[in-house]
């Protein structure tokens, strides 16, 4: 018996916050002892061999084959700002802090979606927008003695996140998720190995 596609999206959503919970805790633990450009190479240099095994599985051949080139483009500059915006919250703020700022990502996905997919927003997700906002004003302090201006870093990973989950949308429609991945991963690598080797003795944290 197949699950219905809704109850597979949720399980879905609920393991990548999972595991992003856990990568959040390793970059805690890791501290400042590594620069975050070297960090983020590994990062994706170890991801390559885990998405290229099933890709190659899957589609063949036609493992890297991509329809929407631009939009893919879009989406790789999307995940790697809100790769580097993510990481660097982490070690700048509180993980608690950090994770519920990149979480706030899904309020401006909703209000976004209307005008990049057309999608129409029904008064109760509108409500929970409002209700998310209310919350990050709540998570920030904003107007307290305690707030830092580190959360931006947070915000502009949630807003990048935002960005790569449109996208995703997008890219889904005319191309392969693995192959998407592939490409995402692999750029990713042979951009931040450049860096690395470029500024090998720029903490950049």
């Amino acid at each position: 018996m197949l699950l219905p596609r809704s109850f597979i999206g949720i399980l879905l959503t609920l393991m990548t916050i999972m595991f992003g919970v856990g990568t959040g805790l390793i970059v805690k633990l890791l501290g400042d002892g590594i620069p975050l450009v070297t960090l983020l190479m590994y990062r994706f240099i170890f991801s390559v061999p885990l998405l290229l095994v099933p890709a190659i599985l899957v589609r063949g051949r036609a493992f890297l084959q991509i329809n929407a080139r631009r939009t893919l483009m879009v989406r790789i500059g999307f995940g790697c700002i809100a790769m580097a915006c993510w990481f660097t919250s982490i070690r700048l703020l509180p993980l608690g802090q950090a994770t519920a700022l990149l979480q706030s990502s899904v309020i401006f996905i909703t209000i976004l979606s209307p005008l990049l997919l057309g999608e129409v927003i029904g008064i109760y997700r509108w409500s929970a927008v409002v209700t998310g906002m209310i919350g990050i004003v709540l998570l920030t302090d904003p107007f307290g003695g305690g707030f830092s201006l580190y959360v931006g870093f947070g915000v502009a990973g949630a807003l990048a996140s935002a960005g790569l989950a449109i996208m995703l949308r997008r890219l889904g429609k005319a191309d392969h998720p693995f192959s998407v991945a592939v490409w995402y991963n692999g750029s990713g690598a042979v951009l931040l190995t450049s860096l690395a080797l470029l500024l090998p003795d720029v903490p950049m944290t």
